[in-house]
C-alpha cells in the first residue's frame, strides 16, 4: 500500500459515514473554539465530553458522534504493553524509544496529520494500551483522571475547557489553535516520533550517543521544536542540530525554567541565520557555541 493510501485509509476509518466534514475534526471546533466567547466554557457539551474520558468512556462517547474507532483494517499498531500514565505524560527514554519503534513506518507527511495521531491514540485505548483519562493530566504533576474531576466538581469553566483542550492536544493536537507545532510538540505519541527521527538523523552522521542525545532533546522538546518550526528552521540541519546536543551535554541549563533555553537558541539563530551551514563543521559549531559567539 502506498504511503498516500495508507493516509486516506485511517481518515476513511476516522470517518466511516463518509460526512462531508470529518465528524473528529467538528467535534474539535465545536468544543474549543480560537475565539473563547464562541464555545461556552464549562457548558454541558464540554462536561459531557470530560465526563467520557474520565470514565475511561471515550471511545463509546465518540462512536455516538459519528466518529470511527474501529481500527482492525487499517494499519495502525498498538503498542507492545500498557503503559502508566506518568510512562505516558512524561516518557522516560525507553519508553520514548519503544513508541518510535513501534510508529516507525510512518513518514514525514504521515506524521505530521493529526488524523494518524488520532487513530494512533485512540487504538491504543481500543487496545488497552493508554487509559483516556490520561489524555487530561497536567504533565507529570496532576493525573487526568484527577484533573477532571477537580475542574467538573468546582465548576470552573476555565478549568474545564482547559482540560478539554489537553485532551485533544495530546490525542493528536490542536492545529486550529496552536498551528503546526501542535502536532510536533503537543500530540505525546508523536513528539517521540519526531524527537526519534532528529536523534536518528543527527547521531548516524555524528559521534553521538543516542540515549544520552534522548535525554537531552526528551528534557528541552518543546521549546527547541516550536524554535525549529516557527523561528529558527535551519535547527534542522544535522550538523547544528548534533553541535546544539553537544553543548547541552557538556553545559547543562537549568531544569527549573525554559528561558536559558530559548536565549541559546536565539543566539544561534544570530550566529547561523545567514552562514552557509554545509561549510561548517559540527565541532566548529560547538566551539562557537562555547564560546557564547
Amino acid at each position: 500500500m502506498s504511503e498516500e493510501a495508507r493516509l486516506n485509509q485511517i481518515k476513511r476509518s476516522l470517518n466511516p459515514q463518509n460526512r462531508r466534514r470529518d465528524p473528529l475534526s467538528e467535534l474539535r471546533t465545536n468544543l474549543v473554539s480560537k475565539n473563547r466567547k464562541a464555545v461556552k466554557r464549562g457548558g454541558p457539551d464540554q462536561r459531557l465530553f470530560l465526563e467520557a474520558v474520565e470514565a475511561n468512556d471515550f471511545l463509546t462517547y465518540l462512536q455516538d458522534k459519528d466518529v470511527g474507532v474501529d481500527f482492525d483494517k487499517v494499519a495502525v499498531p498498538p503498542l507492545p504493553v500498557k503503559l502508566e500514565e506518568t510512562e505516558y505524560v512524561k516518557a522516560p527514554v525507553s519508553t520514548a524509544r519503544t513508541i518510535r519503534d513501534t510508529y516507525r513506518l510512518w513518514n514525514p507527511q504521515e506524521a505530521s496529520s493529526i488524523s494518524v495521531w488520532n487513530a494512533v491514540t485512540l487504538q491504543n485505548l481500543q487496545q488497552d494500551r493508554l487509559e483516556a483519562s490520561y489524555l487530561a493530566a497536567s504533565s507529570e504533576r496532576t493525573p487526568g483522571r484527577e484533573r477532571i474531576q477537580k475542574a467538573l466538581r468546582n465548576k470552573s469553566g476555565q478549568d474545564i475547557d482547559n482540560c478539554v483542550r489537553t485532551v485533544f492536544r495530546y490525542m493528536g493536537g490542536l492545529r486550529h489553535i496552536r498551528g503546526n507545532i501542535s502536532v510536533i510538540s503537543d500530540c505525546v505519541m508523536s513528539r517521540y516520533w519526531w524527537m526519534g527521527k532528529v536523534i536518528e538523523e543527527t547521531c548516524t552522521r555524528l559521534d553521538l550517543e543516542e540515549n544520552q542525545a534522548w535525554a537531552i532533546l526528551n528534557s528541552r522538546w518543546s521549546v527547541i521544536s516550536e524554535f525549529a518550526v516557527r523561528r529558527l528552521t535551519i535547527l534542522a540541519n544535522p550538523v547544528l542540530m548534533g553541535a546544539l546536543i553537544f553543548h547541552l551535554m557538556e553545559k547543562p541549563l537549568d531544569t527549573n525554567t525554559d528561558e536559558q533555553m530559548r536565549a541559546l537558541l536565539r543566539r544561534i539563530g544570530m550566529t547561523f541565520s545567514e552562514v552557509n551551514l554545509h561549510s561548517w563543521t559540527v565541532h566548529e559549531v560547538r566551539y562557537a557555541l562555547s564560546q557564547g559567539q
